[in-house]
């Protein structure tokens, strides 16, 4: 017993240590993660069985979009079962030193595929053309030919159906083309590809490459006489900045250094020999697979002199079973709480074949339009649902960007992801209903496009779906002069005292029967006239309402009600809008508007004066000044007439802002746009002979609708007292008869008083004498 323990406790040590001798000959040649977050990974995957999608760069839809000044362009023609080839080849100068050459081709491949629905470009530019001299160097027959050049990137379908290629010789059988230098220098071709949207819009594609054969070291016999001069490599810039993930088989034999100006190569491993790499060897010992953080990639490869190597450019994702969304409902009511269901179909990615590596994270997002809110969602795998907290995690986030919600579902049962997994479905149904951003005006539309599967980061996207939105049918307020309800007057001029009839009408165009409740206040400066609206409205507080229960769709529910202009609105608009609300949906009717008309103004001044004088007494020979003050307030520009007479017991002097007097009548005429106010003026004289009587006046207005007289100005005016009369026949005197007596000159019966005042004069005077000599004395 003990020694069958022994037997099989050294069986497992041998295990164990063959393990431990395959990961010590794999460990050298892979470097550990860098620090920048390159995600490296050895794996079992064959990387020879990888079908990515790939876009189609070829002669057909290439375009040369620049050449630099030392690039030449070659066409070499069909030659039997050679195809016809574009080669794209620099020319050099006669040292034998190394030489650089920046921007030597820019080519961009057009219509080159189409993801996530949009078509894409690619974009190669040569940024750096590097020539090394070989021991070869200057043995060439052509090498002084001025038009000879070193070939250093082709593109046909000789190697490859698409693709370029970065290669220092010309690969098909070229009889009758011989400018071409051969084995003189090596070339290290840097490169930049891009994938571009070709509408334009920025690329969210994750560009993947799967660099091969990567197998000749200097010194491998060509022929009897020559041999490889340099190591072939491939190399990519930026590493830690620009890729975002590495795969190797654990085949893998291939030496990785860092070199200057941030470039990381890779070269043969110490265990390739001369007869090199042949079949899915090529992929799997020296080749790897390199997935881009972004649409982009800068590489560059050597050549060993001679070699090529044939670049392709890939995505990841499950093609042809891209993402697909639907929706249940085609169009749906302008209403509020419509529910529309999304389902979204995914395939699972095969790890091997769709992408370069066994997944590490799967989530599912989407973005909803903001018309709608999210409700629910449901969960399936291969037909199977789900379990929430268990399976998956749910996300959401309300009006997460510009209104719309946003929903992440991550799948934390790693088994639901396996490799296993791999060309299932998962079906996803988004629950939503409509809000109130669908009553919008001009949102007939819901458009639903932000679904995307995401694999370790790497996005999927779904197609667009939409859902027309059916605009219900608005309700309509309308105001009518009672006596004819067939004629709108919305937007006429109304008077003081009128009586206006509002009428609103709501139809059910949203599918089914919904109950109907409309309101409207009485509008202000108006007065509602009891009992008017019908429909069984009721009026509380200055609102009236009307009940409809299960209107039926298609059917209408009209209402109207009676209110009275205010007599002393004086310009002030009579303005009404109602409310309606119909189920969930509320409305906002349109508005009626009618202008009332402002009285025109009269007034009166002394001279120049800015101060009224209405009311007070003026004098014979004042000036006056007359002003009329009209303001439109009719909703258009009106033709205005201004009359005014010379008020009696006065004399007209002038008129002002274009006046013309005629038969004691100053008329204007203005043009006066709505809400202008104009002012117009005439002087008069109060005449001498005024006497007592009132200076008064009243202007007339005419404005093409309306005619108003003004208001009267009054001013008094003094009267000059009457002087007594003169007697005629004086009464004569009569000594016989008392109150007939006629005065008397020198009657005896006033000398007493004259003697009197004459005494009492000499005594004043007397005084005065003697007051005045003392004074001297």
């Amino acid at each position: 017993m003990k020694e069958k323990a022994r037997i099989i406790g050294k069986k497992l040590f041998s295990m164990m240590l063959s393990c431990l001798m395959v990961i010590v000959m794999i460990l050298p040649s892979i470097p550990a993660n860098a620090a920048g977050g390159v995600d490296k990974s050895v794996t079992d995957l064959n990387l020879a069985h990888l079908s990515l999608y790939e876009f189609k760069c070829t002669q057909e839809n290439m375009q040369v979009v620049s050449l630099g000044s030392g690039t030449l362009e070659e066409h070499i023609a069909a030659n039997g079962s050679w195809k016809k080839s574009t080669v794209f080849m620099h020319k050099y100068n006669k040292t034998p030193h190394q030489q650089n050459y920046a921007d030597a081709l820019e080519l961009l491949f057009t219509n080159a595929g189409e993801v996530n629905g949009k078509k894409v470009n690619v974009r190669v530019k040569v940024t750096r053309l590097q020539l090394n001299p070989t021991a070869y160097y200057g043995k060439q027959s052509n090498f002084n030919d001025p038009n000879a050049g070193v070939p250093f990137l082709t593109v046909d379908q000789n190697w490859g159906t698409s693709g370029i290629q970065l290669m220092d010789y010309v690969y098909p059988n070229h009889p009758s083309f011989q400018n071409n230098n051969e084995m003189s220098f090596n070339i290290r071709t840097e490169v930049t590809a891009a994938l571009e949207y070709a509408d334009g819009s920025p690329s969210d594609l994750r560009l993947t490459m799967l660099p091969s054969d990567i197998d000749v070291k200097p010194g491998n016999a060509i022929n009897p006489t020559t041999k490889t001069s340099f190591n072939e490599g491939f190399g990519i810039r930026n590493l830690d900045q620009t890729i975002d993930k590495i795969v190797y088989n654990r085949k893998v034999d291939l030496k990785e250094v860092d070199e200057a100006d941030n470039w990381h190569w890779w070269y043969p491993g110490p265990g390739i020999t001369s007869a090199g790499t042949s079949g899915e060897d090529e992929s799997n010992k020296t080749g790897f697979a390199v997935r881009s953080k972004n649409s982009s990639l800068t590489f560059a490869y050597n050549s060993s002199v001679p070699s090529g190597g044939l670049f392709r450019f890939f995505v990841e994702q499950p093609y042809p079973e891209t993402p697909k969304k639907t929706v249940d409902k085609q169009e749906v009511p302008k209403s509020v709480g419509e529910p529309i269901n999304y389902t979204v179909t995914y395939t699972v990615p095969k790890p091997g074949k769709d992408i370069i590596d066994d997944i590490k994270s799967l989530k599912f997002a989407d973005t909803f339009d903001k018309k709608v809110d999210f409700k629910e969602a449901i969960v399936k795998l291969d037909g199977k649902t789900l379990v929430k907290g268990q399976d998956y995690e749910l996300t959401v986030k309300p009006d997460y960007t510009d209104g719309q919600d946003y929903t992440e579902i991550n799948i934390i049962n790693k088994s639901l992801f396996g490799r296993n997994q791999g060309g299932k479905v998962y079906e996803i149904t988004y629950k939503t209903e409509t809000n109130q951003n669908v009553l919008a005006e001009g949102e007939n539309k819901i458009v639903n496009s932000g679904a995307k599967m995401y694999f370790d980061n790497v996005p999927i996207h779904a197609n667009t779906v939409n859902t027309k939105v059916l605009p219900p049918t608005k309700p309509k307020k309308e105001v009518f002069d009672p006596k004819d309800t067939s004629t709108s007057i919305d937007g006429n001029v109304v008077k003081g005292g009128a009586e206006l009839l509002y009428k609103i009408s709501y139809t059910n165009t949203i599918g089914r029967a919904e109950d109907v409740t409309i309101t409207d206040a009485v509008p202000e400066h108006t007065k509602y006239v009891a009992g008017s609206a019908d429909n069984g409205g009721t009026e509380e507080n200055g609102v009236i309402t009307w009940k409809k229960q299960a209107l039926g769709n298609g059917e209408t529910f009209t209402v109207t009600f009676k209110v009275k202009v205010d007599e002393d609105i004086n310009g002030k608009p009579v303005d009404n809008q109602a409310k309606v609300i119909a189920g969930k949906n509320k409305f906002d009717t349109n508005k009626t508007h009618n202008p009332t008309p402002t009285e025109p103004k009269k007034d009166v001044f002394s001279g120049n004066d800015t101060t009224s004088i209405n009311g007070k007494a003026v004098q014979p020979g004042q000036e006056l000044r007359y002003e009329l003050t009209y303001t439109n307030t009719t909703g258009t520009k009106q033709t205005v007439t201004f009359t005014d007479k010379i008020p009696q017991y006065t004399t007209f002097v002038s008129a002002e802002d274009g006046g013309q007097e005629s038969g004691g009548t100053i008329t204007w005429t203005k043009e006066v746009e709505n809400g202008q106010t104009v002012t117009v003026s005439f002087k008069v004289k109060v005449n001498d002979d005024v006497n007592g009587n009132p200076v008064d006046n009243q202007g007339h207005v005419k404005d093409g609708v309306n005619e108003y007289d003004t208001n009267t100005t009054h001013n008094p005016t003094p009267k000059v007292p009457d002087q007594p009369k003169k007697p005629e026949n004086p009464t004569p005197h009569n000594p016989g008869k008392p109150g007939l007596q006629k005065p008397k000159t020198g009657d005896s019966g006033n000398l007493p008083l004259m003697m009197f005042l004459l005494i009492t004069s000499s005594g004043v005077l007397a005084g005065a004498l003697v007051k005045k000599r003392k004074k001297q004395a």
